[in-house]
């Protein structure tokens, strides 16, 4: 699933607690996963005017629920080998990055389940003067379907691969204390075909779309910590073949109008919210036009120097091959903390809640997840740490349910 916004956290007003100064760092305002560590942040690697930052993570995990099924659950241990780089470019003027990943995964039982995904990219901003800049941004990924997606077929021998490719613009001019901003984003999704349980292959074709994005944004500064935007998008969404269970393409197009204020109360809360109005057609005529109000927000709360709390809401429209629904009108809450334990012991808690109503359907999805976990920094160049997430799903689908515990270890060495 292409995802043009990620989903924004929430945040509740809070009571002033008294800031504190950790050695010569004030950490007022700044979030336990953000701040810096000199003594733990891994150094890099100087080359010329670039910055190339590289590691490895190495993970086991097991898992109660490898399919994700209601009834035939088996359990696994899953080991992930997953390297990524990226080079910075260290310029006075202009910015260039350059990313890569890989994930590998190997299954000790069930290795039909093994999948890699990978991803390359670059992203970089040309400051044609000193208030306007133009950003660009491009990249190619290989993910896989996982079990648990309300989308994945459970008659797959193997997990559904898919290929992006992605690129996007946004070329923004200031005016004192107005912003103004145009951009565009182009997706290419390409689903590949998957042997079938018994016999027979699943034609993913009707799945492979195009996807177009325009956005025009407006900003105004009301302060140095508030700032008033306002967002309107139209989009358009092609598909290359028919869906053959609904007898026509899923094609669409639709715009979404929203406003909303990026903020900074004092230095305990700060954050995103916004509100607005979507609306997608549909091309055929068996699927059911969706309109309604949206929403998002992700605001952070600093109650002490070593504890963040985070909170989300998102109001998102996705698509689906739910047989006789339009669109996947998901909605999503959240809330983490993360606590500095020791200078180099970061503990961290996370629970969310996830509506997804398959609109023209009967089909509606309620996700409970929760977890929890911690990281020991070793050094700077070794880390490790344990992490636990259960996710319980309650469909109205016969056969959707399922429960899930996962379990896991992992070491992370840097340059």
């Amino acid at each position: 699933m292409v995802h043009w916004r990620k989903a924004l956290p929430l945040g509740l007003l809070c009571l002033a607690v008294p800031g504190a100064v950790y050695g010569q760092e004030d950490l007022r305002g700044v979030g336990v996963l953000d701040r810096l560590r000199p003594a733990y942040d891994p150094d890099g690697v100087r080359l010329g005017a670039f910055e190339i930052k590289a590691g490895v993570k190495v993970s086991e995990t097991y898992t109660d629920n490898v399919f994700a099924s209601e009834t035939n659950k088996k359990s696994d241990i899953i080991t992930s080998v997953a390297p990524d780089i990226t080079v910075t470019s260290t310029w006075s003027r202009h910015q260039l990055r350059l990313r890569g990943s890989l994930d590998t995964r190997f299954h000790a039982q069930e290795s039909d389940e093994n999948a890699t995904d990978w991803a390359l990219g670059a992203d970089g901003r040309i400051d044609i003067t000193r208030n306007t800049t133009l950003a660009l941004d491009a990249g190619y990924r290989r993910e896989h379907e996982e079990r648990g997606e309300p989308d994945a077929f459970a008659a797959a021998e193997e997990p559904t691969q898919y290929d992006i490719i992605e690129t996007g613009f946004e070329l923004a001019q200031r005016f004192n204390r107005f912003s103004v901003a145009l951009g565009g984003r182009y997706a290419d999704v390409d689903y590949e075909d998957v042997a079938r349980t018994g016999g027979g292959t699943i034609d993913n074709d009707f799945r492979d779309r195009e996807e177009y994005l325009a956005q025009f944004k407006l900003g105004y500064e009301v302060s140095p910590d508030t700032n008033l935007f306002a967002v309107a998008e139209v989009n358009q969404r092609d598909y290359d073949r028919i869906d053959p269970a609904l007898g026509a393409k899923r094609d669409s197009e639709g715009y979404e109008l929203r406003g909303g204020v990026d903020l900074k109360l004092t230095r305990l809360v700060d954050g995103q919210v916004y509100v607005g109005y979507r609306e997608q057609q549909y091309d055929a005529a068996a699927l059911e036009d969706v309109s309604g109000v949206s929403y998002g927000a992700n605001l952070n709360w600093y109650a002490t120097p070593l504890t963040t709390l985070r909170f989300t809401a998102l109001s998102d429209l996705e698509e689906t091959i739910e047989a006789g629904a339009s669109g996947n009108e998901r909605t999503a809450f959240g809330a983490a903390v993360d606590h500095e334990l020791l200078r180099n012991l970061i503990l961290t808690a996370d629970a969310s809640y996830e509506n997804e109503d398959f609109i023209g359907s009967s089909r509606e999805d309620d996700t409970y997840t929760f977890g929890f976990g911690g990281t020991y920094l070793m050094n700077r160049h070794f880390r490790f740490g344990l992490n636990y997430k259960f996710t319980s799903r309650d469909s109205t689908d016969l056969g959707e349910d399922y429960d899930e515990n996962l379990i896991g270890v992992f070491i992370r060495t840097d340059l």
